[in-house]
């Protein structure tokens, strides 16, 4: 729709995010649904959700599943506009199996490796996960896939 007043209302979809809005999302692809179209469904809720943030100019903070961090490169990589804000967090005993676009610091700039791989994985999840909240604004986290509660 155009508006012919001169000063027309914007969209609440137009607006920016306010500065530094951080969102953390936690999201991966079960082994169970891999391949399917449920697993379809959740690249498709995962891939709105960020296409939505970064239109909004909100950070995306997440720990870069490697079910989901190739999606979310690209992502980044097609976006048109301001250069998308992203923090990633990885587990330093998970250095070796990351997807490759883990490395490209044009998306990712710097990522955050954290946790002590002779550590429990609890303990490893919990070293990654606390910084991570740490950084969100009244709770504002979005889950989609991962292993049931």
């Amino acid at each position: 729709m155009i508006s012919t007043s001169p000063n027309p209302v914007p969209s609440p979809a137009a607006k920016p995010a306010p500065p530094g809005l951080p969102v953390l999302m936690s999201a991966s692809m079960p082994q169970a649904i891999a391949g399917t179209t449920e697993a379809q469904r959740v690249y498709a809720l995962v891939a709105a959700v960020v296409r939505g943030l970064f239109d909004i100019g909100a950070e995306l903070i997440f720990g870069g599943h490697p079910t989901i961090t190739p999606l979310v490169h690209r992502l980044a990589v097609e976006h048109q506009g301001p250069p998308p804000r992203i923090s990633l967090y990885q587990l330093e005993r998970c250095r070796t199996k990351t997807p490759p676009e883990t490395n490209d610091q044009s998306v990712f700039g710097q990522v955050h490796w954290l946790g002590d791989p002779a550590s429990a994985i609890a303990d490893d999840l919990a070293a990654l996960r606390t910084p991570m909240a740490t950084l969100i604004a009244r709770d504002l986290a979005i889950r989609a896939g991962g292993a049931p509660r």
